[in-house]
């Protein structure tokens, strides 16, 4: 059996293309008959790369930067919903997300104690 250990540490800009991969690769496998298929198929690794380095290099830990909630919004139909419920969020909205043109129903879900979800 193969080897299975990892280490968790914070992400850098040089990160970002893995990032991007795990994330353009997730909206095309959960997103499917959820989202416009054109949309999908027209994510690219390379662009969402820019976007996250750009994060990594601007955005310091939540709490290290006196922040104590967060929000998450999520289309409605994606499983993870559940994910995020059980870490304790709490939905606090409903609306709507328009996606290339199209409308989709999303969920707001929030933290009110960042703290909470560190532990």
């Amino acid at each position: 059996m193969k080897d299975l250990s990892f280490t968790i540490r914070r992400a850098t800009s040089d990160d970002s293309h893995g990032i991007a991969e795990v994330h353009v690769g997730s909206w095309k496998t959960t997103y499917p008959g959820i989202v416009d298929q054109a949309y999908i198929d027209g994510l690219s690794v390379d662009d969402r790369a820019a976007v996250w380095a750009r994060r990594l290099e601007t955005e310091d830990e939540a709490l290290e930067r006196g922040l104590h909630a967060a929000i998450v919004r999520v289309l409605a139909d994606n499983p993870a919903c559940a994910f995020y419920e059980k870490l304790g969020a709490e939905l606090v909205r409903e609306s709507q997300l328009e996606i290339a043109g199209k409308s989709y129903p999303e969920r707001w879900y929030a933290w009110r104690n960042l703290h909470d979800l560190a532990a």
